[in-house]
């Protein structure tokens, strides 16, 4: 087999390795839909990034915001939920982040690959 041939065969397997080396985290979302509703609606809902202690969204109920769960390794952005009604008892909920499963097989996929390389 003459050696042109064996070289293009060996790049091609070095380039379906380094294509195997993509991050496994671009399949789960950073933003994920988180729906509000209440009973009467219309009701106020306030929606604050605890960490950063900011207001991300005011409103009325029903509604469905968009939440970041992207704030850096191993961790993600926890969430304060207010809802008020005049007549009604404030009611308060923490959405706290899990870790996607994803995650850790980006980690063990990688570290795979890298020792085929």
């Amino acid at each position: 087999m003459p050696w042109f041939t064996l070289v293009g065969k060996g790049l091609a397997v070095v380039g379906c390795v380094f294509m195997l080396c993509s991050c496994a985290s671009i399949i789960s979302k950073s933003e994920w839909p988180v729906t509000t509703r209440s009973t009467p609606e219309q009701a106020d809902v306030t929606i604050t990034d605890v960490k950063a202690n900011k207001k991300v969204h005011s409103g009325k109920t029903p509604v469905t915001v968009p939440l970041s769960s992207l704030h850096g390794y191993f961790s993600g952005k926890a969430y304060q939920v207010e809802i008020a009604k005049d007549g009604y008892e404030t009611q308060s909920v923490e959405i706290h982040p899990v870790i996607n499963g994803w995650y850790f097989g980006n980690l063990i996929l990688h570290h795979r690959t890298l020792f085929f390389c």
